[in-house]
């Protein structure tokens, strides 16, 4: 009889990282990136010394003018911060002063009316005193009544 043929279906292994290959072209890279440093700052755009002297001076007025904004702009920012709390201080203090002359001018209020009206005040003290005795007393009147009688009368026949 004939053999059967099959097929191999996995014709490999799963692949993996080559670390060390992965290294090594990260080496070459590096290496290649430093080499095209190093060439361009060999060759020195100025051509002559009047070309070097006028670049450093260029760079020292960019980096004296660059300095000069900063400090402005951060004084600037320091003087607005100081403005703002002086602000505030000022009104708090216009507050607070509000708040105690309203405090005075109301002791002064209630101190005139308990001068003017002290009299009056306990005239009126003494009537309702008097006005609530006496309807506390008719009310107690009022309560004692007949029903309360004919209870007692029930209780005593129980007994």
């Amino acid at each position: 009889m004939a053999d059967i043929k099959t097929r191999d279906i996995a014709k490999g292994t799963i692949k993996t990282i080559d670390k060390s290959e992965v290294a090594t072209q990260r080496m070459k890279s590096a290496l290649i990136q430093t080499k095209e440093k190093a060439e361009h700052s060999v060759n020195v755009p100025e051509g002559s010394a009047e070309e070097y002297a006028s670049n450093r001076l260029e760079s020292g007025i960019d980096r004296v003018s660059h300095g000069a904004v900063h400090q402005f702009d951060k004084q600037g920012r320091k003087g607005v911060q100081t403005t703002k709390q002086n602000i505030s201080k000022a009104k708090d203090g216009i507050r607070n002063f509000k708040e105690r002359r309203a405090a005075q001018s109301f002791q002064k209020q209630a101190a005139g009316t308990v001068r003017n009206k002290g009299a009056k005040v306990a005239e009126q003290t003494k009537k309702t005193v008097k006005e609530s005795a006496r309807s506390a007393g008719k009310k107690t009147m009022k309560t004692v009544g007949k029903g309360s009688a004919k209870a007692a009368q029930a209780t005593v026949k129980a007994s």
